[in-house]
């Protein structure tokens, strides 16, 4: 089953807009989308796991919060980067740490076997994730 992309990056800006909200002025947050979405579909729910994350990780008001999260479409492909600083959160061992990436690397191996590459680079400041999906004929 596939979805709207233009569906999931209204999802995605919208969950954004909440946060922001939720937030206020002090969380930085950079959203760019280049290329068109149109026509296009996608998994449903794939790329939210990984702004989700983000946000998870990136934001305690204490400290300086900054994201940024770039889509680029082009004809053959989608690219996701999603980049955060990390701050000092407090434990919550509610939800172990990293299932999120694991279920999204096993829904994109499902959903896009051969067609994907999902990188993560653990910096000790910073964390970025980035995906490459490349559309299905």
């Amino acid at each position: 089953m596939f979805v709207s992309l233009e569906e999931e990056l209204e999802y995605i800006s919208n969950y954004i807009s909440l946060q922001r909200i939720r937030y206020g002025d002090q969380l930085k947050v950079e959203f760019l989308i280049k290329g068109d979405a149109k026509g296009r579909l996608i998994a449903p729910m794939i790329l939210v796991p990984l702004v989700e994350n983000a946000f998870k990780h990136g934001v305690n008001m204490e400290a300086d919060p900054y994201i940024r999260i770039s889509i680029e479409i082009s004809d053959r492909a989608l690219e996701l980067k999603v980049f955060n600083h990390k701050v000092p959160i407090a434990d919550n061992n509610d939800t172990p740490s990293g299932l999120g990436i694991r279920n999204t690397r096993n829904r994109l191996e499902l959903q896009y076997p051969g067609k994907h590459e999902l990188k993560t680079s653990d910096e000790p400041q910073t964390f970025t994730s980035t995906l490459n999906i490349q559309w299905i004929s």
